[in-house]
């Protein structure tokens, strides 16, 4: 009897014999073991769900092992408040006296006038609150009175946008507001109605579609400059995105590749948008790219990470055949690897994969070292060999015993088949001291774009895709630098129209130096709008 005709059975239609009824057990008991292991895996979701929607965000290591921080998690520090902290020596300090009456100078005892002995000084942070400004030029007419023959007027000179309302400084304003304070354009449409000057987000989007036409050319020269560096970070986020005629967004995508700070060259970051996630794109981009790639496992890179052409050393005609050809060497992420454990642990802090968590944490440990030492990159690759590889051979040892043990559908087993399936790219980082040994330079890349995203919540179309991803990428170029945005995009767009191509570089937010004439107005802004001292009699 099989168990498709027991669906609808009655009590009555079941065998009497015993050996029919050994036969429908047989059937039922894997069926209900293959239910159990669904049911087991839905709850596991359902509460890494709910620990990702209420529970604690961090995933920080810290300096011990996940087990003992997991016993320690509900003492309380005993260290005392540092109290306030200074405010920064570079705001300017406005003065407020504050004096006593003259009959309040008199000693009480001897009634003499005393004198003054010491100023007590006490700040507080105060705001000038912003302030719109009609800029006006005013041009002067000449004209030939002896023959009428000629006018001449006095040159309007470049504008960041041609026959335009805003100034650089405005620009600068409203696109570090959206890219890098995360502010969409209708909040600061509201903000330009609260004082008096309305200005859509229409309007808005159209001056950030201008001036990114311009920018481009200096992300451009940023993208050249992170292909060419030797080791590079990449990583996506979804995107939704308007589509015209399709009545809701299409999922669009955001790239970013970064290289790291080095003795020589500072750090670069780039973004690039595109419709989908299909692996041509990134393909396309790092095309010519050589040196290590460190990344997450996605598919999509693994055309470039492909070692198949080879070359012989140049000047032998018959050398051993040695580097690949135009080929990325992969580097993986042990953050992605622990986040999959620490998953488990979050359902169940009791599981095994804690073991593995902790051994993870062991190759922490020695990259904070030598952080702590300052290891220069040989350094570093002299110390991973001799610490982290025994380390990475109990991993594995690991790996291979209890893969046989758990439930490949569980949050166990498929952790610990990802990090099978990577293992040769998780290994990289010891062959070389520049490498890092994940990929969170670039997960920290991805996040301005995703704090935007819950602002903005999508982008206007794919060439509002396109625009944003040039604006991120000079913003987030100059963060990563300490260039404060808005006053990099001010003297940019000032200069740009003027400037020479040959020279282009100049430009780049980790190469600029603010114009002369930038600080003058700078410097005349400040000053026009200080605020007076002030004198206040007790």
């Amino acid at each position: 009897m099989k168990i498709s005709s027991l669906t609808h059975y009655k009590r009555d239609h079941l065998p009497n014999d015993v050996d029919s009824l050994k036969d429908i057990i047989d059937e039922l008991v894997p069926a209900l073991q293959l239910l159990e292991r669904k049911h087991e895996d839905l709850k596991a979701q359902i509460e890494l769900l709910k620990h990702e929607k209420f529970g604690k965000k961090s995933e920080k290591s810290g300096s011990h092992s996940y087990s003992a921080r997991l016993s320690e998690r509900f003492k309380e520090s005993s260290k005392k408040h540092p109290g306030r902290q200074a405010l920064p020596a570079h705001l300017e300090r406005v003065r407020v006296e504050h004096d006593l009456t003259s009959e309040e100078k008199i000693c009480p005892l001897c009634l003499e006038l005393m004198v003054k002995i010491q100023d007590v000084k006490t700040e507080q942070l105060d705001i000038i609150p912003n302030l719109l400004q009609v800029k006006q030029h005013v041009r002067f007419l000449y004209a030939c009175r002896k023959c009428y023959g000629g006018i001449k007027r006095a040159p309007l000179g470049s504008q960041p946008i041609d026959k335009g309302l805003p100034t650089s400084r405005l620009l600068a304003h409203v696109m570090a507001s959206k890219f890098a304070d995360h502010m969409p354009f209708y909040r600061q449409e509201r903000w330009f109605a609260r004082l008096g000057c309305p200005i859509t987000r229409a309007t808005m989007w159209g001056w950030e579609n201008k001036i990114t036409f311009e920018l481009d050319s200096l992300v451009n020269c940023l993208k050249t400059e992170v292909k060419t560096r030797g080791h590079l970070f990449g990583d996506d986020t979804p995107m939704p995105t308007l589509e015209a005629g399709l009545g809701r967004t299409k999922i669009g995508r955001f790239w970013t590749y970064t290289s790291p700070r080095d003795k020589k060259k500072p750090e670069v970051i780039v973004y690039e948008y595109t419709p989908d996630r299909k692996g041509e794109h990134p393909q396309a981009f790092l095309k010519d790219s050589k040196g290590f790639f460190q990344s997450d496992a996605y598919s999509g890179f693994n055309k470039l990470l492909e070692n198949k052409i080879k070359v012989p050393p140049k000047g032998s005609k018959n050398g051993p055949l040695t580097q690949d050809k135009l080929t990325l060497k992969s580097v993986g992420c042990w953050s992605h690897v622990r986040r999959k454990f620490v998953d488990v642990l979050k359902i169940d802090p009791l599981s095994v994969a804690l073991e593995v968590v902790d051994l993870i944490s062991e190759l922490y440990k020695v990259e904070r070292l030598a952080k702590e030492k300052k290891c220069s990159d040989a350094q570093r690759k002299k110390l991973r060999t001799k610490e982290s590889k025994p380390i990475l051979k109990k991993i594995h040892e690991w790996l291979v015993h209890n893969k046989s043990r758990a439930s490949p559908t569980g949050g166990v087993g498929k952790a610990i088949q990802y990090a099978l399936n990577n293992w040769s790219p998780l290994n990289t980082f010891l062959q070389d001291g520049r490498l890092e040994i994940d990929n969170n330079r670039s997960e920290r890349a991805i996040k301005p774009i995703v704090i935007g995203r819950k602002n903005y919540m999508f982008m206007g179309g794919p060439r509002g895709g396109a625009a944003a991803a040039t604006l991120y990428s000079l913003i987030e170029t100059c963060k990563a630098n300490k260039v404060d945005p808005y006053h990099y995009l001010a003297d940019v767009l000032e200069r740009l129209p003027t400037h020479p191509n040959k020279r282009i570089q100049e430009l780049l937010p980790q190469n600029w130096a603010p114009s002369q004439s930038f600080t003058k107005k700078t410097q005349h802004h400040m000053a026009t709008h200080r605020t007076p001292a002030l004198s206040l009699m007790g």
